[in-house]
């Protein structure tokens, strides 16, 4: 398993892009993100097809954050989609779930 560091260069600013359709998930990463050591910007989908947007209208991100239950691809349809494209192929991808 390859092991990430989105804060090895601290001397820019990060780029988080959020993929959550539930508002409570979404509060409770940006309180997180604002404890980090570094500026993070945080773009935000309200879904997988939402987020597969923002990433072709945005500069590219640090890290990813998907939620699992998604509406149109679950969490392990998206990062599949993501991964086809070879802009994308080294930014991470971390999968949460609210699920039991």
């Amino acid at each position: 398993m390859e092991r990430y560091n989105i804060f090895l260069h601290m001397n820019r600013d990060k780029h988080i892009m959020i993929a959550d359709d539930d508002e409570d998930d979404i509060e409770l990463l940006k309180a997180a993100v604002k404890e980090c050591p570094v500026k993070v910007n945080v773009s935000v989908a309200k879904d997988d097809r939402a987020l597969l947007t923002l990433l072709e209208q945005e500069y590219l991100p640090d890290l990813i954050v998907l939620d699992l239950n998604m509406p149109y691809m679950n969490g392990y349809e998206c990062p599949s989609s993501i991964r086809r494209n070879e802009r994308y192929k080294h930014v991470p991808i971390l999968i949460l779930s609210t699920s039991v």
